[in-house]
């Protein structure tokens, strides 16, 4: 017999591990009524170093980010 929170903690690694590999490999997932990650390429920037104030090269890089479904903010709104 196996336990249910073991079995549910290997479905969500299993889950992260997934999402975690699609956003690592360009592609996008949405989940309907929760929302949707990506990932967004930034460009590079000059910005600066707060110590110095020396400029500083940024150069570009893919952040991965979550946008949540309408549905979902309006629940979470809703609860609070």
């Amino acid at each position: 017999q196996v336990n249910s929170s073991a079995a549910s903690d290997v479905y969500k690694r299993q889950f992260l591990n997934a999402v975690k590999q699609a956003i690592a490999s360009g592609d996008h997932i949405e989940i309907r009524g929760f929302g949707t990650f990506k990932v967004r390429n930034r460009r590079p920037r000059i910005a600066r170093n707060p110590r110095t104030g020396e400029s500083v090269t940024v150069p570009a890089r893919a952040v991965p980010i979550f946008k949540p479904s309408r549905l979902f903010k309006k629940e979470v709104e809703e609860a609070l």
